[in-house]
């Protein structure tokens, strides 16, 4: 669903879209205008990006970023090492798919009492727990106890009150993966957040904005050290962040390449800018495939707070694969949110 008052127009674009090319809203080389260029994988519908940005110049490639799947099993032989950090909100029901997959796992200050709690995790064998992190004041002293008796590694960041328990998380994960680095052989970071959506309010939207910092090293720059993909999961939502061409070096787009387990999560899905789309602000322009409810990149369907956004959207099961996962592109002229519904118990 494309919420606010364009919804109405955007369904009539889509349908003579549609009509246009023979009944596919995903629309076809013939029917395109002739300011759009269209690119397409083995797989996902074409994509078509609009070749004059709103500052009317004309922008490169679109840099392609591929991103991984949550939740396909048995562990995908790729190219990155994965942790599980647990945070302090209630455990989601495909947290032991998840941790039992990790090759490390930290349990973020109350998160420790939520994993010793756990009568799901404990039935499932769940793996050993790593390392604790955080400025300790909400862990229980008996599960401190119980932990530190099985040579869980402790640390102890009360001295630090600027960061938040993900971000102490997210920092330990950083400088394992660094050290360890001649070891596992592993050029990507990958970090599931458990527990990271619901609760309180600002504990939530604090998380999403770490999304958005997560690779920054304080000077607006990209960490090239260990670049690292984040994603938060809660009990029913699954977010991640859909970088822009400022964030991964590009020119007036970046294209995402977006798998959707549909066995675990989806199809419901949405997409979202937390850009200051109000008085006259550009908003950010995006170009979507795969999904019930298309954008097409133009000014008017740009999103933002006080504009568009892509709620309630979704995932077409236009091309699945052998793992069960559809398949969503989207080209990006700034930063998005993309978020999935959890689909009960995994």
């Amino acid at each position: 669903m494309l919420t606010g008052w364009l919804k109405r127009r955007c369904f009539m674009s889509l349908s003579s879209s549609a009509m246009s090319a023979g009944g596919n809203s995903s629309g076809s080389a013939s029917a395109l205008p002739p300011a759009c260029r269209q690119f397409s994988t083995a797989c996902a519908p074409p994509l078509v990006i609009p070749t004059t940005l709103s500052n009317g110049g004309s922008p490169c490639e679109p840099t392609v970023v591929t991103h991984s799947d949550v939740f396909t099993s048995p562990r995908r032989p790729d190219d990155a090492w994965e942790v599980a950090i647990m945070l302090n909100w209630r455990i989601p029901a495909c947290a032991q798919l998840i941790w039992k997959r990790a090759d490390w796992r930290i349990c973020a200050d109350g998160g420790s009492n939520r994993l010793y709690d756990s009568v799901q995790m404990v039935a499932q064998n769940a793996p050993p727990l790593n390392a604790i992190c955080g400025d300790m004041d909400s862990i229980r002293q008996d599960v401190l106890a119980h932990f530190t008796a099985q040579g869980v590694k402790v640390h102890d960041l009360s001295h630090d009150q600027d960061t938040t328990d993900l971000q102490k998380g997210l920092a330990l994960a950083r400088g394992f993966f660094s050290s360890m680095r001649d070891t596992h052989k592993k050029q990507q970071l990958r970090v599931i957040a458990l527990g990271a959506l619901g609760g309180r309010l600002d504990h939530t939207l604090q998380n999403v904005n770490t999304l958005y910092t997560s690779n920054d090293d304080g000077g607006g720059s990209t960490t090239a050290e260990a670049p690292m993909e984040l994603v938060l999961v809660g009990e029913h939502s699954t977010a991640r962040l859909l970088r822009g061409p400022a964030e991964t070096g590009a020119y007036g787009w970046t294209e995402h390449a977006v798998p959707v387990d549909l066995v675990h999560e989806g199809p419901t899905c949405g997409i979202c800018a937390l850009a200051n789309a109000s008085q006259g602000r550009a908003g950010v322009r995006a170009v979507t495939s795969g999904l019930r409810w298309n954008l097409d990149g133009s000014q008017e369907m740009a999103m933002g707070f006080g504009a568009l956004q892509s709620t309630s959207n979704l995932v077409e099961p236009v091309c699945v694969d052998e793992h069960g996962r559809g398949h969503v592109r989207v080209a990006t002229s700034g930063p998005l949110l993309w978020t999935t519904e959890l689909r009960g118990e995994s």
